[in-house]
């Protein structure tokens, strides 16, 4: 879910839904619905496809992902 997280910020801020950037990129709306519940992980192909979906760079989605992720001790 922490995954899913960092991408949904992105998402959000560009006002849509994971239906939209399914269609979009042409991958199945199970991707999210499983990367949300934790039952697996979209591989690197698939997110290069959301990355070019939500208009930014792997980077840029990379760091969001790892940024939601981050544990502070």
């Amino acid at each position: 879910m922490y995954l899913y997280e960092g991408y949904a910020k992105i998402r959000d801020s560009k006002k849509l839904k994971d239906s939209d950037i399914a269609r979009i990129a042409d991958i199945p709306q199970s991707t999210f619905s499983d990367w949300k519940k934790g039952k697996s992980y979209p591989k690197t192909q698939k997110l290069k496809k959301i990355a070019d979906a939500l208009e930014c760079d792997m980077s840029t989605l990379l760091s969001a992902i790892f940024e939601t992720n981050v544990v502070y001790m």
